[in-house]
């Protein structure tokens, strides 16, 4: 599907990169705005952005990535967008880097429009679900394939039993759990409150187990007893 997009009317998304601010072996700045010559087609050639901030998960694991929100107009090649909001444009600018905490607020608000109440409580069982939530206590739980949880609320608690998800629980004290290849984040806390460490790993079996709650501590993922 193409479409244009004046500039009067950028579209905010999201974009993630590897640790040097790459994507596809190509250098971008924070700060600067870019336009790609020639023609634009999805996959191939041009810039490439999510509009859910979720679908940047589907191309990039959470280990050694950087979040962007940036601005898109111009030519424009996107996806079935009853699948996905990736697009591809002619021009981008790179608004400002995201902390791996800012990105995970992002995708609760985004997904989230009346269910930041405390003790909030969400289950999807259907393949590439989407859960979120930010109030305290909050339960997340999803069981289809390529699920996406995240959660901001302290005390939160995920569990996700499909393959190929992703789970975020950054509040304090939050825990979670998932089969074997889910990847999890988790993030701590000081006596003030302030995050010390975001943290994320795959549950191989290994270093890590599969349905055993874990939280972080002393900066690393411990069993929750």
């Amino acid at each position: 599907m193409t479409k244009t997009i004046s500039k009067n009317s950028a579209l905010t998304a999201y974009k993630a990169f590897n640790s040097k601010l790459q994507c596809k072996s190509y250098q971008f700045e924070v700060g600067k705005e870019y336009e790609h010559v020639g023609k634009v087609d999805i996959c191939n050639s041009g810039f490439h952005s999510c509009l859910n901030p979720f679908d940047c998960l589907s191309y990039y694991d959470l280990i050694d990535v950087r979040f962007c929100e940036v601005e898109i107009w111009g030519e424009a090649s996107t996806e079935d967008e009853s699948k996905d909001s990736k697009h591809c444009t002619s021009h981008i600018l790179i608004r400002r880097e995201l902390t791996v905490k800012e990105f995970h607020k992002i995708c609760v608000d985004f997904t989230i429009k009346d269910s930041t109440r405390d003790s909030a409580q969400n289950a999807s069982s259907g393949d590439y679900a989407q859960n979120a939530s930010s109030g305290d206590s909050a339960k997340n739980a999803s069981s289809g394939y390529s699920a996406k949880n995240a959660s901001s609320g302290d005390y939160a608690t995920s569990v996700v039993t499909g393959k190929n998800s992703v789970d975020a629980s950054i509040g304090k004290n939050s825990k979670t759990k998932g089969i074997i290849d889910t990847w999890i984040t988790l993030a701590e806390y000081d006596d003030k409150n302030i995050c010390i460490m975001v943290k994320s790993a795959k549950i191989d079996g290994k270093k890590l187990k599969a349905d055993t709650f874990y939280t972080l501590k002393n900066k690393k993922f411990t069993e929750v007893k």
